[in-house]
């Protein structure tokens, strides 16, 4: 019940998935409103106006014109080359994504004087980038998402059970302290959906920082196609 309170805090709350985003151009968006629809998304909270967890991105003009080109401009391929592979790209992003996340909502709990934080997300989660586990964790929010438990397989790292009772005992933490919770905004962020977390994270500085890094990495061709991928990556998991 409080949960469900909660999520009326957002500013912003429409019928539907936006589907224009002008700061970029119409093909960045990752889903549309037939997927929506299939994802039960529709008359969830729309923010796109709002950063909870990330800082404002969209300054940066070079970043702005490269994400442009990226999503206009066919992006030649080397199969050969391992690090090509569209497979190995996603699971980078994804990687990144949720590693930033995890820091992210770290400062801000330190910034509210919280005295426990969240481990790294479980890597059988990380590293698995299938559309049914994907697709199956889209629509849930930040609490229900750091509470699963991924751990199933046999083979799973010694390392495993112990990220996720670390988000477990974090969690219950910021759900007795009322006053951390509200000031490392928890109250809000623990209410909003793993795919609007990630759209956020695509507008934000931080993933424009993350470009920076790659273009020091990797060649232009190759950090264009990782960012064609970035923002077709709800899309790809649908």
């Amino acid at each position: 019940m409080e949960d469900s309170k909660n999520a009326t805090n957002f500013n912003n709350i429409d019928n539907s998935i936006n589907i224009n985003d002008n700061s970029i151009n119409n093909n960045s968006l990752s889903i549309n409103i037939e997927e929506a629809n299939e994802m039960n998304l529709i008359g969830n909270l729309v923010y796109e106006n709002n950063f909870i967890i990330f800082n404002k991105g969209g300054n940066d003009n070079y970043i702005k014109q490269l994400i442009k080109e990226s999503l206009k401009n066919k992006i030649s391929n080397n199969e050969r080359i391992r690090k090509y592979y569209s497979d190995n790209i996603r699971k980078k992003i994804k990687a990144r994504f949720l590693k930033i996340l995890r820091n992210r909502i770290n400062e801000q709990l330190r910034l509210a004087g919280s005295k426990k934080y969240f481990n790294y997300f479980q890597q059988e989660f990380i590293v698995n980038i299938s559309k049914k586990i994907n697709k199956s964790v889209l629509n849930l929010t930040f609490k229900e998402f750091f509470s699963k438990n991924f751990c199933k397989s046999e083979n799973h790292s010694p390392f495993c059970l112990s990220r996720y009772n670390d988000n477990i005992s974090a969690i219950e933490y910021l759900e007795e302290e009322k006053e951390i919770s509200k000031k490392s905004k928890y109250d809000i962020f623990k209410n909003i959906k793993y795919y609007q977390i990630y759209e956020e994270y695509l507008r934000s500085k931080e993933f424009e920082n993350d470009i920076y890094l790659l273009l020091k990495q990797y060649n232009y061709d190759y950090v264009k196609k990782y960012i064609k991928l970035a923002f077709n990556l709800n899309k790809f998991f649908l």
